[in-house]
């Protein structure tokens, strides 16, 4: 039947009617030329099956080589099943590299959904697991957001994010944004553009004092924004004039322990040969929770206006108890010389002396 269009029925076509077709060999090919076995509503009963050249086995009974696999509804929606025997047993979809695993992800011998991780296909780390009746989630290992380039746009409550520009970590709650690296412990109101903010803990409720300053010398302390701001000026009150008397302010980082580390900038001169308020152009974004130094260098005996005591925050140090509460850091650096790009921090400066009023104007 060589080269024919040929059709062969075998048993009976009448509705009801049965039959069997037994086929005794090892192997039923089929020729190279057929392009489809319709078995139409048939059932069919196989040990293994392999498709697309793939070899089904007495462990992968059924066994595919193809570009992809569809699992397609019939109406309406559609479900894969993998069922185990027990709660012991596992139940898993493992993803491998060259036959090697590299993931696991399923019931991994009880019935919580975990997922696991292998580099060798041979030692698993479980990444997460899901209680069944909680599903509350456990990670084995701290989890790491990825840094964002911003805030995200009206994120909704419950959004967690890390922003890599300015270096926080920021939940919404309630509708507003919390810096969850940096809370009001005390509470905090951010002025209005052009309006000045008191570089200050937020307590004390002191009226200012007055200090004269000295040729080179520099009194740096901490100050914490309790909110994200942005300021374009400092503001000194020069309380007694001195001629030919200026001064700077600089702003230093803070490390990891809370002591000034690097220097973010230096302003230029400020007369301090008239009293009042000095104004000066200093540029910063001040982040919540994060710790700045702020400093007032003299060049001569200026007096200026100082915080209360109370206004900002006690330094540690030394290995002997101090009863007057320090709040300043004191060093000498020659008028016209840089200041240090690094800080440098030593116990033996700190001091009780008040630490300057420098107040920020709002950008």
């Amino acid at each position: 039947m060589a080269g024919s269009t040929t059709t062969i029925a075998i048993g009976p076509t009448q509705p009801g009617a049965n039959g069997t077709l037994t086929l005794n060999g090892g192997t039923v090919t089929l020729g190279a030329t057929v392009t489809d076995f319709d078995m139409g509503s048939a059932s069919a009963r196989a040990t293994a099956i392999g498709i697309g050249g793939a070899t089904g086995d007495g462990t992968n009974r059924l066994s595919v080589n193809s570009p992809g696999i569809l699992f397609n509804h019939s109406g309406n929606g559609v479900e894969t099943a993998i069922n185990k025997a027990n709660p012991a047993a596992s139940g898993q979809i493992s993803f491998k590299t060259a036959f090697s695993t590299r993931a696991q992800l399923g019931l991994l011998g009880n019935d919580d959904l975990t997922l696991r991780t292998s580099s060798d296909g041979a030692t698993f780390a479980t990444v997460l697991s899901v209680e069944p009746g909680t599903a509350r989630a456990s990670f084995a290992q701290p989890v790491i957001l990825q840094g964002l380039a911003a805030d995200p746009s009206n994120p909704p409550d419950g959004a967690l994010w890390h922003n890599a520009a300015t270096g926080q970590l920021s939940a919404r709650l309630g509708g507003a944004t919390l810096r969850l690296d940096g809370q009001q412990d005390i509470a905090w109101l951010t002025s209005p553009q052009g309006e000045l903010v008191a570089t200050t803990t937020g307590a004390g409720g002191a009226t200012t004092g007055t200090l004269a300053g000295a040729a080179g010398r520099i009194d740096l302390f901490p100050f914490l924004a309790r909110a994200d701001i942005s300021i374009d000026r400092a503001v000194l009150n020069c309380t007694t004039a001195v001629a030919g008397a200026l001064g700077r302010i600089a702003l230093y980082a803070a490390d990891s322990t809370g002591r000034p580390s690097t220097l973010i900038t230096e302003t230029a001169d400020i007369d301090l040969s008239a009293t009042g308020a000095r104004l000066v152009t200093l540029t910063h974004s001040f982040r919540q929770g994060r710790t700045f130094w702020l400093g007032l260098r003299h060049s001569s005996t200026a007096t200026v206006s100082t915080w209360p005591t109370t206004a900002t925050p006690d330094l540690n140090g030394g290995t002997t108890p101090s009863t007057a509460l320090r709040k300043v850091l004191r060093r000498t650096v020659a008028w016209g010389t840089p200041l240090p790009a690094t800080w440098g921090f030593t116990s033996a400066e700190i001091t009780a002396a008040a630490a300057p009023a420098i107040w920020l104007r709002m950008a």
